[in-house]
């Protein structure tokens, strides 16, 4: 099934409800439009008048400063500020402003109005033992006044605006305009009373904290003074700690060149003393010295010529010689003399040199004590600077505040708050309600809605079977036939006698029951593979739900297909077959079962060709245990060899125990339900009972049944009257010869 048929069956289902369920639908509807009627028509005329109203989530900005009511930019903080200046609208506080602008405390009480139903109970409660008490008077004198008011006030924001309507609902036009003014004007003077409230309180509170903090203030700069005295701080020079790591860096490079200068001193000293005091650059760059080793050179080459020519003992060689030894001697006593003098002046170059950085490195300890005392002087200094500075910070700013906190408290006669008046309210010329005709429309739809949900309450309520699908949720098994009420087969003429009910398949082939019943036998040939089943069981949940009338009828339709059928009342507590065939039933299913009498004698012929009955005979004590004896099987043995189906009328299931053990025998068995009466409970405990036997249930007969759906209409009805005894006639032609087939 695909989507569209599926949803094309839900809504004919929830018609079908509506039409079965109508009177419901009718009766609910037609008391709530009464009622409507009756309230709109004994209603007094009320008007409203309405004043408009534009409320900001901020106040203007006159001044330019804050209030100290701060606004919460968040949409939460939007939603819950227009929330509560609503409430706000409609609570007691501004009620009693209004009715207090209103001079209403110099008025009598208001009535209390509770229409025509409150009026109605409220005299019946005076009519009663005790009811004539009078009330205790109101807590306040303007407690009725303010519950009136609060009775009849609205408040409606307009959409997507910072718009609301302020309306009041009274008898009196012009009270009604004149309430909704004054409501506005009372809700005006109480935001504007609180918020300047608050600023002066606040501004009482600025001026007891800015005496705090000027004295604080004093305080402290007294002690910043004296630290700065104490430490020799000079007042507005900054970066005291810069100038001391300056100082620091500028010693610590001194020293460091100083270090290197003596490095350099002693390596030149070191080098004196080892180096040849000939090699030294003194000696060698020394004019004396360079004038002795010229008279030596040439005293040596005077002595070297003299040497060719004489030997060394001649008195001028000996000459020569000595001056070059006095020369050689004085070069050599200079050249001491200047080394000795090289080296003193290298040690004490040397000397001074780590004199000086050993003062240097003393300076240098000496910078960065100060240093870190000059760090931590000037943190000290900086923290009570700072927080000095800080409080005065916070001493103006109060100041600057506490100015403005009193100008702002003095701006409440400038109305400058979060509403202002927009449009005042105005009597109206025409009533706001009753409005008869949308009053009865509303009436109508509601009464409509509502009497659709109490027939589908009606319907849910119903635990009754009515249709073939309740029979197919409810038990799982198919709906063999739908046999439609009497009523509903002859049309709206009278309904035909119980016993020709019984036999109307036989005196009225053509009719929609005899056609149902036609339905059933073909689907009980239908409901086997191959035979169809010879021994039939017809049962019901209960009495009275039609069993024997289906049984019989079922019996005779399968005659009428040209087959020999026996119908045995089986039900040996209430028979009452032999009554609509008018046999006697003084011999029957109990005597033959008792072995009084032969089946032959028993049974009886009918006036329906092929058909013959076995009525049920004198009502034994002990139906059950004949049912369940030997004798009952050898009787079903002997039927079906000379009958072609053998049809038992048993007794109802829920009552005795016959029924179930008669289907336990059967072929396949027929359940009987009556539409509208028998319930779900019992009939899945009916079917419990059969599938404790092992019976074989071929399906479910849904008796007087209403056709909703239309399956035996008006086209049927036409078709059997214009063709009927042919139409049976091929029928029975064409059935009898599908049972025949089937008995071969």
């Amino acid at each position: 099934m695909n989507d569209a048929t599926k949803e094309t069956s839900e809504l004919r289902q929830f018609w079908d409800v509506l039409v079965r369920r109508q009177w419901v639908v009718y009766t609910v509807a037609g008391v709530l439009l009464a009622a409507a009627a009756v309230r709109t028509f004994t209603a007094e005329p009320r008007y409203r008048g309405t004043a408009l109203v534009e409320i900001e989530r901020s106040s203007p900005d006159v001044l330019a400063f804050r209030d100290i009511l701060r606004t919460d930019p968040s949409w939460q903080g939007f939603n819950a500020f227009y929330e509560t200046q609503y409430r706000i609208l409609r609570s007691r506080a501004v009620a009693r402003i209004a009715a207090q602008k209103m001079n209403l405390a110099s008025s009598a009480p208001p009535p209390a109005s509770h229409g025509v139903t409150g009026r109605a109970l409220a005299g019946l409660k005076r009519l009663l033992p005790g009811g004539r008490r009078e009330a205790p008077p109101p807590a306040e004198p303007l407690g009725p006044w303010i519950d009136l008011l609060l009775a009849g006030l609205s408040v409606e924001p307009v959409r997507d605006s910072n718009l609301v309507e302020v309306s009041f609902v009274s008898a009196d036009p012009a009270f009604a305009a004149r309430t909704a003014n004054a409501v506005v004007d009372s809700y005006i003077e109480f935001t504007l009373t609180n918020q300047f409230d608050t600023t002066a309180q606040a501004s009482d509170f600025l001026s007891r904290r800015v005496g705090e903090l000027r004295d604080e203030v004093s305080r402290l700069e007294e002690r910043l003074q004296g630290y700065r005295e104490a430490r020799r701080i000079l007042p507005g020079v900054t970066g005291l700690e810069n100038l001391a790591i300056k100082g620091v860096s500028a010693v610590d490079g001194l020293q460091v060149q100083a270090c290197a200068r003596r490095i350099a001193a002693e390596s030149e000293w070191n080098a004196a003393r080892r180096t040849d005091p000939s090699s030294l650059p003194d000696v060698v760059h020394n004019a004396t010295v360079g004038k002795l080793e010229a008279e030596v050179n040439d005293l040596e080459i005077q002595r070297a010529e003299l040497l060719r020519t004489f030997k060394p003992g001649w008195p001028q060689v000996q000459a020569v010689t000595r001056r070059m030894e006095g020369a050689r001697s004085r070069l050599a006593s200079e050249t001491a003399v200047i080394a000795q003098r090289v080296v003193a002046g290298a040690e004490a170059k040397y000397r001074a040199a780590l004199e000086e950085e050993e003062r240097l490195a003393t300076l240098l300890d000496a910078e960065k004590d100060s240093a870190q005392r000059v760090g931590r002087d000037s943190l000290e200094h900086a923290t009570l600077q700072a927080e000095v500075e800080r409080k005065r910070a916070v001493l103006n700013a109060l100041l600057q505040r506490q100015n403005e906190a009193s100008v702002s408290s003095h701006m409440r006669d400038m109305n400058a708050g979060l509403a202002r008046v927009v449009d005042r309210a105005l009597p109206a010329r025409t009533p706001f309600r009753p409005r008869p005709s949308l009053d009865l429309l509303i009436g109508l739809l509601v009464g409509l809605l509502a009497g659709v949900g109490a027939a589908f309450g009606v319907e849910s309520w119903d635990n009754t079977l009515r249709r073939s699908e309740d029979v197919e949720r409810a038990l799982g098994l198919p709906t063999l036939a739908r046999i439609p009420t009497a009523e509903a087969a002859e049309g709206s003429g009278p309904a035909p006698a119980g016993q020709e009910v019984d036999l109307l398949s036989h005196r009225q082939p053509t009719s929609i029951l005899a056609e149902a019943f036609r339905d059933l036998r073909t689907a009980l040939s239908l409901s086997s593979a191959g035979a169809a089943p010879r021994l039939l069981a017809v049962t019901s949940t209960r009495p009275e739900e039609g069993k024997s009338t289906v049984a019989i009828n079922l019996a005779t339709v399968i005659a009428q297909s040209e087959r020999r059928v026996l119908l045995v009342d089986s039900d040996l507590r209430r028979p009452r077959i032999h009554r609509t065939f008018g046999l006697r039933n003084a011999t029957g299913l109990s005597a033959v079962l008792c072995q009084s009498a032969t089946l032959e004698d028993a049974i009886q012929g009918t006036e329906v060709p092929g058909l013959s009955v076995l009525t049920a005979g004198p009502i034994p004590p002990n139906p059950a245990e004949l049912l369940d004896s030997p004798c009952f099987d050898e009787l079903v043995a002997s039927a079906l060899e000379r009958f072609d189906t053998v049809v038992f009328d048993s007794a109802p299931l829920l009552t005795v125990a016959d029924g179930a053990i008669l289907a336990s025998h059967a072929h396949g068995t027929v359940l009987v339900v009556e539409s509208d009466r028998t319930t779900r409970e019992e009939a899945r405990r009916a079917k419990a009972k059969l599938a404790q036997v092992s019976a074989r249930v071929l399906g479910v007969v849904l008796n007087n049944a209403v056709d909703v759906d239309g399956s035996y209409g008006r086209y049927r009805y036409q078709y059997q009257s214009r063709a009927a005894a042919p139409a049976e006639t091929t029928r029975k032609t064409r059935v009898g010869r599908i049972f025949q087939r089937r008995a071969r």
